[in-house]
């Protein structure tokens, strides 16, 4: 490959490469000048084979479109990609889906994006390990970057809101809590959306959960995730009987409901129990008194 100058596209998914086949790769990288895809996605590179390509990022200025995805490359692998796409100019998509990454390589892979301008789509669903500091990392960096415009299979101007657009879905999409909790914190500041569908979706847990439930309280404009309406589950409309029977409802969903029961029933006590707690506060203050009292009368008497 570091001779041939007619290939530009390669597709090597599903073969049996692993690090010293990657390895090789990563040598013809550093000096081909012509190819612009590659993809090796669902092979058996590992961080060491992720390392050789990511160096070669360093020297080649052709490859736009790297994929790999289903692998088994874990955050040493992902720093040192990441590393090298702080002086990477060419480079605009990028798949790491369902590999082994946690927090450290997505950090990293973060500050490259802070400085890297070229890049326009990352794709790292299927990771995780990638927990709360990961997703943090990257929600930063997308909101400071330049060039960033999909991150799987979120496009990043519907989320936040500059499409207009009022519906969303993204179920089956196999999303996690990293695409979970962006997803969350643009709910916060997105003012055109009103239904987001996250249905499917089992990698969601509770890092996810939490933001998604965050974002809907901070929206003002939400009114339904996947099948339930949100007025119905905070009570605004008055039902007393919901039904979500089959309905592809996951962690995600049931976390929002139990979340969503516990403000209903507070607010319920508010509204309908107010004398009840009137009485309440009446008895605790008479049985001070009596209590007072009786010990006054011990004191005094004997």
């Amino acid at each position: 490959m570091s001779t041939n100058s007619v290939l530009t596209k390669l597709n090597l998914k599903e073969n049996n490469i692993g690090d010293v086949g990657a390895a090789s790769f990563g040598e013809a990288l550093k000096t081909n000048s012509v190819l612009t895809q590659l993809d090796l996605g669902g092979n058996k590179i590992q961080d060491i084979g992720a390392a050789a390509i990511g160096e070669a990022l360093k020297f080649n200025t052709t490859l736009t479109d790297l994929i790999l995805s289903h692998n088994n490359i874990g955050d040493v692998g992902a720093t040192a990609i990441g590393e090298e796409l702080k002086t990477n100019y060419v480079l605009t998509e990028l798949n790491l889906r369902d590999n082994k990454i946690g927090d450290s390589g997505a950090s990293v892979i973060g500050d490259a994006l802070k400085i890297n301008t070229t890049l326009t789509s990352i794709d790292l669903t299927e990771n995780s390990e990638i927990k709360k500091v990961g997703s943090l990392a990257v929600f930063n960096v997308l909101n400071s970057s330049k060039s960033m415009k999909k991150i799987g299979p979120i496009i990043l101007e519907d989320i936040i809101g500059k499409t207009g657009k009022a519906t969303l879905s993204y179920s089956d999409k196999n999303l996690g809590d990293l695409e979970a909790y962006i997803i969350g914190e643009y709910l916060k500041i997105n003012t055109t959306l009103t239904s987001i569908d996250l249905t499917n979706n089992s990698e969601i847990k509770k890092i996810g959960s939490v933001a998604i439930f965050n974002g809907l309280n901070s929206s003002k404009s939400m009114k339904k995730i996947g099948p339930i309406i949100l007025d119905d589950i905070i009570g605004k409309t008055g039902k007393t009987s919901l039904n979500y029977y089959s309905k592809n409802l996951g962690d995600l969903e049931a976390y929002i409901i139990g979340e969503y029961l516990k403000v209903f029933e507070k607010r319920y006590l508010k509204k309908n129990w107010l004398e009840n707690e009137d009485i309440l506060n009446w008895q605790f203050f008479f049985k001070k008194i009596a209590v007072t009292f009786t010990v006054y009368f011990l004191w005094k008497y004997f």
